[in-house]
């Protein structure tokens, strides 16, 4: 017989959009029910089981495949690394959670960004629907029974919203509709509104989530249940009161037994191998105590004490087996998946990402190459001087070391001040790519202007008619400019390639200055022009640019930095189509 185990539910949002609201809410709500088995809190998970789901989902459903649903209370970005071997992320669905009276905010693009990475599916969650102007609570109604009973002003402000979302959304990728209108869920994304504070709609959200399981995973939740070998991924590492060292693993395959061995990665890349001193699950209750388990199987979250395993493992795959003749070849299975994880097709030149986790490392680089943000090394663990030295031979805008949720040493610090080294670093990875783009651009700036005051770059006026104010000495006549940025100082050259002279002022409503803008018509005065010798009305001018120059400046528009505009680039072509010609005919 077929067994599919829980499906594994991972709840994104941004802060204060109700990830916790909502969690507490399925929590409660099934507790209130008062069943037997109904709900239980585990280690970093919350399972509901599939006689609760039923009773929840009644009017929707009548069977339901699975034994219920595993909610992941601290996914993190580790429950989106690809541990396992075929390729597939510890969350099965995902619901991402948007507040409906604000939209998407950072972390939200930052969710959606993660969750086209790893291809995973999910439903949007539109939440605080109770924050609407006028909207009627009706405690744990479907979303429909509590729409229809709202005033047609209500139901108005509720449309414009979720299209201004739904819109939004668009912009991103995704085609999203209300759920009640979607008639394809492979290739429309449903919006279930809810209020995670009043349960409204979270019915529908409930059945979405097991229908989308039973109709689309459940050849990736077939299992059966291996009593020689167990998988899952560890969430966290700390000290328990009474017992010691414990680690928080969320098993997602197989099962586990006491005295089995565990095979863990660790952020160098060497297994660390040990053996399960004992299992605990966490009871519900007014006070939460741990029970101790012989053995539990997949999909669930518990505690696992064993000597040896601690924060360098968090994040990480482990497996635990009953038969140790296979510990050597997990082993080498660990550290080829390790490998193959810190493959990420390094560029030739490009940033240095420091990061906690595989998990940590595999959603800060999908997102920056997703911002075409070029990476050059990117590892697990503190920022060290190889890195330092990595950083220093760079060009000036990847001479960056970004470090997310790790530590920065005091002397790796000052060795990077010394060496003019950014360091970038935060919890949050939308805030490291903010700073990262916010330090790039004003790189750009100082650039662009430290290249301005040394370079002249393409400009093109010509001599209106009948604008002839001084001959010579100095000659003063009206120019307009018909292309780029005039300035004085700067040696020009007719349409035949010849020198000129240069321009020594410029003015515009009687007063001096300094350059002078595309469509701009002003005075320009200059000691080396003499009227009708070298210089005509209607004659057109070029800035005088030797090979030096234009190479210089082809170099910067070949490195896709915007220093020009469309028309100096063609004004620099225009330039040396006329040098180039000047060179024949001499």
């Amino acid at each position: 017989m077929v067994h599919y185990r829980q499906p594994i539910v991972s709840v994104l949002a941004h802060v204060d959009h109700g990830k916790t609201s909502l969690l507490d809410y399925i929590r409660n709500s099934t507790i209130a029910k008062k069943e037997a088995g109904g709900i239980t809190q585990h280690i970093g998970a919350s399972e509901i089981s599939k006689e609760s789901l039923l009773k929840m989902c009644s009017g929707y459903m009548k069977e339901i495949d699975f034994d219920g649903l595993l909610f992941l209370d601290t996914p993190g970005h580790e429950a989106f690394s690809y541990l396992r071997e075929k390729g597939g992320s510890l969350a099965d669905i995902c619901i991402l959670v948007i507040d409906i009276t604000e939209g998407l905010k950072p972390q939200t693009i930052e969710c959606i960004q993660i969750l086209k990475n790893n291809k995973t599916p999910f439903c949007i969650a539109a939440n605080k629907i109770d924050k609407i102007t006028g909207w009627e609570n009706h405690q744990g109604c479907s979303f429909t029974e509590s729409f229809n009973k709202q005033e047609e002003s209500v139901k108005k402000d509720f449309e414009l919203k979720m299209y201004q979302l739904v819109g939004t959304l668009y912009e991103h990728g995704f085609n999203v509709d209300l759920f009640s209108r979607v008639t394809s869920f492979e290739t429309t994304i449903a919006l279930i509104p809810i209020s995670a504070r009043t349960g409204e709609g979270v019915i529908d959200l409930m059945s979405i989530l097991v229908g989308l399981a039973s109709k689309y995973l459940k050849e990736n939740l077939k299992s059966e249940i291996s009593t020689d070998r167990g998988e899952g991924v560890i969430l966290e590492a700390k000290e328990t009161i009474g017992i010691g060292k414990t680690i928080d693993v969320i098993l997602y395959d197989g099962c586990i037994s006491k005295k089995d061995t565990i095979i863990a990665g660790t952020k160098n890349g060497e297994p660390v191998v040990s053996k399960v001193k004992a299992i605990l699950k966490e009871k519900i209750g007014p006070k939460k105590e741990n029970a101790f388990c012989e053995t539990v199987s997949a999909a669930t979250g518990v505690k696992i004490s064993a000597i040896g395993l601690d924060e360098d493992s968090v994040g990480f795959p482990v497996v635990f087996l009953k038969n140790d003749k296979k510990t050597d070849e997990e082993i080498a299975k660990m550290k080829s998946l390790f490998s193959e994880e810190l493959k990420i097709c390094p560029d030739e030149k490009g940033i240095i990402i420091k990061a906690d986790t595989l998990g940590s490392i595999h959603a800060l680089c999908g997102i920056l190459k997703n911002k075409n943000i070029k990476i050059k090394s990117a590892e697990i663990g503190n920022a060290k001087k190889e890195d330092i030295a990595l950083a220093e031979v760079a060009e000036d805008k990847y001479k960056v070391i970004v470090a997310y949720n790790t530590a920065i040493p005091n002397d790796i610090e000052t060795l990077a001040k010394e060496k003019g080294i950014k360091i970038i670093r935060d919890k949050v990875i939308y805030h490291l790519i903010e700073q990262y783009e916010l330090f790039a651009e004003e790189l750009k700036k100082t650039e662009k202007s430290s290249f301005f005051k040394k370079t002249t770059l393409p400009f093109k006026i010509k001599f209106m008619p009948q604008c002839m104010f001084r001959k010579s000495h100095p000659f003063i006549g009206g120019f307009e400019v018909l292309g780029g940025t005039a300035r004085t100082d700067v040696q020009l050259m007719d349409e035949q390639g010849n020198a000129v002279g240069k321009i020594d002022q410029i003015q515009a409503n009687g007063k001096n200055i300094h350059k002078a803008e595309k469509e701009e018509k002003v005075a320009i005065s200059s000691d080396y022009f003499n009227y009708e010798k070298n210089i005509r009305e209607k004659d057109i001018f070029y800035p005088f640019l030797n090979n030096e120059t234009i190479d210089l400046i082809k170099n910067k528009i070949s490195a896709e930095l915007d220093y020009l505009s469309e028309d100096e680039k063609k004004i620099l072509a225009e330039i040396e189509k006329i040098k180039r010609k000047k060179l024949f005919e001499s």
